[in-house]
């Protein structure tokens, strides 16, 4: 059973896996880092830590909805140009 796993064709998991899981974690760190020196001088204490946060969390909901309106449109078009007989293929087609 794991040797014919090991024999399937198709897209690596490894890339779609670090930008479903990791880019997200390293854009809040990013973005929270930010708000911190951005909103240091005008908050302080838990005001300083809410807003922080949530505007972190904002910058991460947008970055992970941009992402999958770049990924839905790159796959569309991968589809469209596989279908006219040129542009990336399965692996295992020649």
């Amino acid at each position: 059973m794991y040797e014919n796993l090991g024999k399937t064709r198709g897209p690596g998991v490894a890339w779609a896996a670090f930008v479903a899981f990791v880019v997200p974690v390293l854009v809040f760190l990013a973005a929270l880092a930010g708000a911190d020196a951005l909103l240091r001088k005008r908050l302080e204490g838990r005001a300083l830590t809410l807003a922080g946060f949530l505007l972190a969390a904002g910058i991460t909901l947008t970055a992970i909805v941009l992402i999958r309106l770049i990924r839905a449109r790159w796959t569309a078009s991968n589809r469209k140009q596989q279908k006219q007989g040129f542009g990336l293929r399965p692996r295992g087609h020649k």
